[in-house]
């Protein structure tokens, strides 16, 4: 089978292994999106034509809101938060497909439209194939604290507190570090409880307030993606960059992977950078604020 068809069909596996009528497991999985599942059950069961008709506007919305944000979640290589407008075109469709037809072949159309747009957008960052590797889940999330600081060439017993993981995932690298002496938090729309939730450009950053900020398979994974598709959205990243150098203190450190070459050699005087490689391929940076 061609690499796009096992990746094809990893996807649809993936994305839409659907339930009866429900709108699948993924939507019941997902503790944000669980209300909106059996909404559509009761929909369905009480007469789609009726409801979805009246509430159309506002299940676009809702609807096409969740997904965006599971989706975005999901696939670490692309940022799918600016595509409300054409994922809320799919689901008009499917309301209207839903009122005037019949419930379980409107289903199926949809998930094969949603396929098609999920890969559409996949495709255009490269990251199809990778869906047979890794099923998009965020294999870094599952990387032991050990792993994460080898990857990133560091030694917890040398890093200055305090301590920022900038997309820490579920905290682990952290609560590794604050059991070994250090102050340390992190940040990640996913965080758990005692850390902060919200995206890297809402970090607290300030100004030369950190001893070490660490980014391990986020922003700079991110920023290699925006380089390669979005002028604009690099800028961002760009900037974001910027920001955190201004958020070490003297001596501190910002350490990631994987590395930065397209920008890095732009850095000015008052920074030292250096590179290191834990695996073959898996190169990381360190940059030291002078």
């Amino acid at each position: 089978m061609p690499s796009h068809d096992l990746a094809h069909a990893a996807l649809r596996q993936r994305l839409f292994d659907v339930a009866d009528v429900s709108l699948g497991h993924m939507l019941a999985a997902d503790p944000r999106l669980r209300s909106i599942s059996p909404r559509l059950d009761r929909m369905l069961a009480m007469g789609a034509a009726r409801e979805a008709l009246s509430r159309q506007d506002w299940w676009v919305r809702l609807i096409s809101s969740g997904m965006v944000r599971y989706l975005t979640e999901q696939f670490q290589y692309v940022d799918l938060r600016g595509q409300i407008s054409p994922l809320e075109q799919i689901y008009r469709t499917f309301l209207a497909h839903l009122a005037h037809g019949e419930p379980a072949k409107a289903i199926e159309q949809h998930h094969t439209r949603l396929l098609d747009w999920v890969e559409t957008q996949l495709t255009a960052v490269g990251a199809l194939d990778l869906v047979r590797e890794t099923g998009f889940q965020p294999v870094c999330s599952q990387y032991s604290p050990e792993l994460q600081l080898q990857v990133l060439g560091a030694r917890a017993e040398k890093l200055a507190s305090p301590i920022l993981d900038l997309g820490c995932g579920d905290g682990r690298l952290v609560q590794h570090l604050r059991a070994l002496g250090h102050a340390a938090t992190g940040i990640d729309r996913n965080a758990p409880d005692g850390l902060l939730r919200g995206e890297w450009f809402e970090a607290p950053l300030g100004i030369e307030q950190w001893g070490t900020i660490i980014a391990h398979q986020s922003i700079s994974l991110h920023f290699r993606s925006a380089h390669y598709q979005s002028e604009l959205r690099a800028s961002e990243y760009a900037m974001l960059y910027k920001r955190i150098l201004r958020a070490l203190r003297p001596g501190g450190q910002f350490l990631y992977a994987p590395s930065l070459p397209f920008f890095e050699h732009m850095l000015k005087g008052g920074f030292v950078v250096s590179h290191g490689s834990a695996f073959p391929g898996a190169e990381n940076t360190t940059v030291t604020k002078i």
